[in-house]
């Protein structure tokens, strides 16, 4: 009776080991260590500008049962309907500088996809390198915005399709951190 009560308890630890190495194993495997590439050459498909393969107005769960990380719960706000902020648990990274990446998502549907850089004193040649990037890859911008005042400055460029835009935007100034952000949404 010991015996078949040992070969018992043995039997159940050794599942619980099993069981524990395989959902470790899944989970290390959902996440990809190290800084992803921000996929420049990803953000169009079909004469629109999209993130890889997703749907513009596709549910949080579709989302992330397509990314091969996690997101969480960032900003929530009200502006024209419900918008609600997912941060990726990954880092991104572009020319020598890491992203945080936020998926937004307007009355539950995919709406916009955002990369934000913090960048250091080269943010003027970063922006020159990804502004000559972005135009051999989808051409001309389609509009060019500077603004200035308060001793803060901002500089973008937008390319439009008919439904969608992909813009990068840098912001610097006198009391600010020079960032950039590389943003691909629903116009």
């Amino acid at each position: 009776m010991k015996k078949k009560t040992s070969l018992l308890v043995a039997a159940v630890i050794v599942l619980v080991i099993v069981v524990l190495a395989f959902a470790a194993y899944f989970m290390l495997a959902r996440k990809e260590s190290g800084p992803k590439a921000v996929p420049l050459d990803e953000l169009s498909a079909d004469g629109e500008y999209q993130f890889g393969e997703l749907a513009w107005g596709a549910s949080l769960e579709d989302v992330k049962k397509a990314l091969p990380y996690e997101l969480t719960e960032g900003m929530k706000w009200e502006a024209d309907g419900e918008y609600v902020e997912y941060n990726a648990d990954t880092s991104f990274e572009l020319g020598d500088h890491s992203a945080t990446t936020a998926f937004e998502f307007h009355e539950g549907g995919l709406s916009m996809v955002k990369f934000s850089f913090h960048l250091g004193e080269d943010y003027e040649e970063w922006l020159a390198e990804q502004v000559q990037a972005l135009t051999s890859l989808y051409g001309q911008e389609t509009d060019k915005m500077e603004n200035s005042s308060d001793g803060f400055a901002s500089k973008g460029y937008r390319w439009d399709a008919e439904d969608t835009s992909l813009q990068i935007i840098l912001m610097t100034g006198d009391k600010i951190k020079p960032s950039g952000t590389i943003v691909v949404g629903v116009k």
